[in-house]
């Protein structure tokens, strides 16, 4: 028997203990069991993210949190720092454009993290700059930006730090509440070990304070209204049911492992720098959680460095392939991104 493996960043498996919870008769959102079930879920958010505040629950990709986090704290003609440095920053402008936001890009070699360097020099250079929008890796090309260095450098001044944490939260320590981090946004499809559908974030009380000045349109992705249903242990609109009930058997399962030892299993990945650092990600900058599309490539020509990285024993990776032929242009900048 053949057995197919999805090489993927996002869609990860999903572990069958999750599968089997979320295979149980649907429940209806409005009743006290599934509020019981979605307290349960956005306490384990809170522990995952490290932080105090509310973790607002999504029925949505990653992406839908992106935007919210832009018209809950933003308004057309407002400024903000766009670090893009690949696909998912370069999202980012695009986000903030469609909803007439000014968007100063600082641009960075695909591959390597920013410097908090030029973060600093482009607010000195805008004084008019309202908030950072970055991510914690850039997924396209599986580098890590220094947030807290640069969460550092906001706190400093009125500037909010926004950040998509899809391929960070969940493998890498990212304490919001610690770092000064204002807006954390993840997916369910990555770390959690889901299918795609859920989107979280979490605002520090700066945020909050933001959300009442914002002019940005808004109705679905109106955060004030989710915050206020989240109090009732329920959400503004109809939920992802059986997703939230897989979200707290996920949760459940990273707490029996310990937050810390994923953490550090996730680093073993650091076993492969030999392999990865010269072909996608500039040395010093790989993320641990994203295996580079060359990897894999080792991986089913059989290289035996490739093999010895991704043993299972190093706990460092589950290895999935992707259906469908390779596209002969995947390996350049520009390449189609994991869906979002």
């Amino acid at each position: 028997m053949i057995k197919n493996y999805l090489l993927a960043p996002g869609p990860v498996p999903v572990p069958p203990r999750v599968l089997q919870a979320m295979a149980v008769p649907i429940i209806h959102h409005r009743t006290p069991q599934f509020s019981r079930i979605f307290e349960e879920a956005e306490q384990g958010l809170r522990e995952l993210f490290q932080t105090k505040q509310d973790v607002l629950i999504l029925a949505s990709s990653g992406t839908g949190a992106m935007e919210a986090s832009v018209t809950n704290t933003l308004s057309p003609g407002e400024e903000v720092l766009v670090v893009n440095a690949g696909k998912f920053g370069e999202r980012w402008g695009k986000i903030a454009a469609a909803y007439g936001i000014g968007v100063h890009e600082l641009k960075v070699e695909w591959g390597r993290a920013v410097d908090p360097a030029d973060v600093r020099r482009m607010l000195d250079e805008h004084p008019g700059i309202r908030a950072v929008l970055m991510q914690a890796s850039e997924t396209s090309t599986t580098a890590l930006h220094p947030v807290q260095a640069i969460a550092a450098i906001t706190r400093e001044r009125d500037v909010l730090l926004v950040v998509d944490g899809i391929t960070a939260v969940g493998v890498l320590d990212v304490p919001m509440d610690e770092w000064g981090i204002d807006i954390l946004v993840t997916g369910s499809q990555k770390a959690l070990m889901l299918p795609p559908g859920l989107a979280f974030l979490a605002l520090s009380e700066r945020a909050w304070e933001r959300t009442k000045t914002s002019r940005t349109p808004r109705f679905y992705f109106d955060l004030k209204r989710e915050r206020d249903n989240l109090a009732k242990n329920t959400t503004a609109w109809t939920p992802a049911i059986t997703l939230i009930i897989g979200l707290r058997e996920c949760l459940a399962i990273m707490k029996e492992e310990g937050f810390e030892n994923i953490y550090r299993r996730h680093e073993a990945l650091q076993i492969g720098r030999a392999v990865t650092q010269r072909v996608v990600c500039a040395d010093g900058h790989a993320a641990d959680r994203v295996v580079p599309r060359r990897i894999r490539e080792h991986v089913m020509r059989g290289h035996r460095a490739a093999r010895r990285v991704l043993q299972p024993d190093c706990g460092a990776v589950r290895m999935i392939r992707a259906p469908g032929k390779r596209d002969a242009s995947s390996d350049r900048p520009g390449r189609r991104p994991a869906a979002r």
